[in-house]
């Protein structure tokens, strides 16, 4: 007895080839653009808001009693160092001020995304893209937490761990942009008048 299908024939075959073929996407490889402010406004309030280099690992609190089965402000410079570098080994991100996007640190640092099909005359918009090691950065907990803090206001910015501050040779950088070298230089005292 013939099967069923030998009356329609194996067109289910043919056609799921050829809507594949029909549906071939131009891809490229570019570089992972990270999470930012398109993401999460937040983003760029955090950005703003805290100096620190990256974020998502376990406080020092917490690494030096593990470690030393000590508190933190009680341990010498040289063990505070290796508390801190064990804790830039546990960040989950990176953050990258001067672009304002943050990395994971596990980013594949390249995506193969769509090329758009741009209309004839008009150039086309560049591609880019996430990869999924970034995007899983939004829905990390320590992660939301970090960039839905508001921005403390200025008077409070001198409470700002001095690790998270712009380092001096950044900070001298900065200032000798801005023409700000010389008080940097010169005793405040000499600035303010009593």
């Amino acid at each position: 007895m013939p099967a069923i299908t030998s009356f329609f024939g194996r067109t289910g075959d043919k056609a799921a080839a050829g809507t594949s073929a029909s549906k071939k996407v131009n891809t490229k490889l570019v570089p992972c653009s990270g999470i930012g402010p398109a993401d999460s406004v937040a983003v760029e309030t955090y950005l703003d808001r805290t100096g620190a280099l990256g974020g998502g690992a376990t406080s020092v609190t917490k690494l030096a009693q593990k470690m030393y089965r000590k508190a933190f402000s009680l341990l010498p410079t040289t063990r505070k160092q290796q508390v801190k570098r064990a804790q830039r080994h546990e960040w989950k991100w990176t953050n990258d001020h001067s672009s304002g996007r943050i990395y994971s640190t596990s980013c594949s640092k390249q995506v193969d995304v769509a090329i758009p099909a741009g209309k004839s005359g008009k150039p086309k918009p560049e591609p880019t893209g996430q990869c999924s090691a970034c995007k899983s950065l939004l829905g990390l907990k320590r992660f939301k937490t970090a960039i839905a803090r508001p921005r403390p206001p200025n008077e409070h910015y001198k409470y700002i761990p001095f690790e998270h501050r712009a380092s001096g040779s950044i900070a001298s950088a900065y200032a000798r942009c801005k023409g700000l070298q010389t008080i940097l230089e010169h005793d405040v005292s000499t600035f303010v008048s009593t």
